[in-house]
């Protein structure tokens, strides 16, 4: 039970509740060059590291 107890709180904790609020949509109906465009705006705008470095 302990053992229990412990991993529960690890994972509580882990939890996130940050909310990002992209308004990007990307539907069937557009062109090529205009998903790309779009893309790349995603891809400036998201929370993930870079991992490049």
């Amino acid at each position: 039970m302990k053992y229990f107890s412990l991993i529960m709180i690890f994972f509580l904790i882990s939890c996130s509740s940050k909310v990002t609020n992209n308004n990007i949509n990307f539907s069937d109906e557009m062109s090529f060059s205009e998903f790309k465009i779009k893309l790349m705006k995603y891809s400036e705008n998201n929370s993930y590291p870079n991992i490049d470095n």
